[in-house]
């Protein structure tokens, strides 16, 4: 099965407005968009600059990492 999400450069945005979030909740929104093969139509800038208004440096770090690893192991 195949899963995508319509927008999900808004919807990883969306996230950080809620408090109960977690990093790892964002780097499963994050896999999706690397998932969903649209590198080109998203605009990694504002999510990156909103996960380091949220957390620390350390955070996006952890997040791309957990993001890569949900895609691999998706593609798997």
């Amino acid at each position: 099965m195949y899963t995508v999400l319509v927008n999900p450069e808004r919807i990883i945005l969306e996230e950080f407005a809620m408090p109960k979030m977690t990093r790892d909740g964002v780097a499963q929104t994050y896999a999706f968009c690397l998932r969903q093969r649209v590198l080109d139509r998203i605009d990694f800038q504002p999510i990156n600059q909103a996960i380091l208004a949220r957390w620390r440096p350390s955070a996006l770090e952890y997040i791309k990492k957990r993001a890569w690893e949900l895609y691999e192991d998706w593609a798997a």
